[in-house]
């Protein structure tokens, strides 16, 4: 009975999954948006491992899990800076779309950066 359970439920939200991803067009302000809250998240990892670091805080297994946010976040870099997000109240610099080997490269550094850290 749980087993069956389980697989109906994952079979639903695998359908819906796949049913929003085809159906959904991120507009530009919710993309924005998106953006902006995995910058924030960024912001909170790098200032959480920051302090345990320089031993500000104590480490209690936290450090780890800070770092793994900081690459999955760099890991959507990729898709969070797609072209037309950028809207009146985005900080984001031009360069990102007007350099993309540019920003390529830095992405890559970043991604390498993180993974290292991890």
């Amino acid at each position: 009975m749980r087993q069956k359970l389980l697989l109906a439920v994952a079979a639903t939200c695998s359908t819906l999954g796949l049913s929003m991803a085809a159906v959904a067009e991120t507009a530009p302000q919710e993309a924005y948006e998106y953006r902006s809250a995995v910058m924030t998240s960024l912001r909170g990892h790098i200032v959480a491992a920051s302090k345990t670091v320089r031993g500000l805080v104590d480490d209690n297994g936290f450090l780890v899990k800070h770092a793994e946010g900081l690459a999955n976040g760099v890991a959507e870099m990729d898709y969070i800076f797609q072209e037309g997000s950028k809207v009146a109240d985005s900080k984001a610099l031009p360069v990102i779309w007007e350099d993309e080997e540019k920003f390529a490269a830095a992405l890559q550094a970043a991604k390498d950066a993180t993974a290292a850290f991890v």
